[in-house]
């Protein structure tokens, strides 16, 4: 039995999977003139491997690139034209993150504090949200002891330090 070949096989239905889950988002992002081609899809699965082979992390259950796109493509700085491109960054963004505060936060906090975040103080770049949110939560959750059910709001707590 050839299990080079099987591998391969396992391999792309996997992609393929993943990428049909990106496609199942269109109905969704259309809403916001956001039209997710199955070239784009493939874009955003190959971003999704890539950044979780450089920050070493595997993943299980739901895709975060998919989480992250739902929740992206209703924000301003988000069009049909880069869709793709700002999914790759906050990948890599949210990986990183997830590195640097050991697991402590969830998926789901970390992308609406993210969401919170590039729509607001960062105006949709991807760079500052890294530079300074991102920089900030980590030191954060990392010294502070913030734990996860914290009523606050931390991105709101960082503006205003901020603006001291």
């Amino acid at each position: 039995m050839d299990f080079g070949l099987d591998l391969y096989n396992t391999t792309r239905t996997l992609e393929k999977k993943q990428i049909d889950e990106i496609l199942s988002l269109s109905e969704i992002t259309q809403q916001y003139n956001i039209n997710l081609t199955p070239e784009k899809a493939k874009y955003i699965v190959d971003s999704n491997k890539s950044a979780l082979h450089d920050t070493g992390r595997i993943e299980f259950g739901e895709s975060v690139a998919k989480k992250i796109t739902l929740k992206f493509c209703s924000s301003p700085f988000v069009s049909k034209y880069n869709i793709e491109k700002v999914v790759e960054k906050l990948l890599e963004v949210f990986y990183y993150t997830k590195n640097e505060t050991k697991d402590s936060i969830s998926d789901d906090r970390l992308i609406d504090l993210m969401k919170i975040a590039f729509d607001g103080d960062c105006k949709g770049s991807v760079t500052l949200l890294f530079d300074w949110i991102i920089t900030k939560i980590i030191h954060e959750y990392n010294f502070s002891g913030l734990k996860e059910d914290e009523e606050t709001s931390h991105i709101e707590k960082i503006g205003e330090n901020n603006e001291e």
